[in-house]
């Protein structure tokens, strides 16, 4: 490529001498280059998941792991008697309540 010829005759590619600042004329066009590759690479990415995000998240059943956890908080009980029995406390989980609030000498 001709750019990178230009900064290889420059001298420029191993390191600068002291005194010298960057040759940014000779790295415009690659960087531009890499920049609108980058770009055009990152506008795929994001248009291939806007096409298949939405079929993914209504029609697979795959699930989202971390949602399961707030749906089953938030979502009603099933039943209205299990929801009663869920409430209320076993007999070790309240001994283990009341041992833990007792003083200790």
């Amino acid at each position: 490529m001709q750019w990178s010829r230009a900064i290889a005759k420059a001298g420029e590619i191993e390191e600068l001498d002291p005194g010298n600042t960057i040759p940014w004329q000779s790295w415009f066009l690659p960087l531009l280059t890499w920049g609108v590759f980058l770009l055009a690479c990152w506008l795929l990415m994001v248009g291939v998941g806007l096409v298949l995000l939405p079929e993914w998240r209504d029609h697979e059943r795959l699930p989202f792991p971390l949602l399961g956890v707030l749906r089953r908080i938030c979502d009603p009980p099933l039943h209205p008697a299990r929801a009663k029995s869920t409430r209320r406390l076993s007999k070790s989980t309240r001994a283990t309540i009341t041992s833990t609030r007792l003083p200790t000498a």
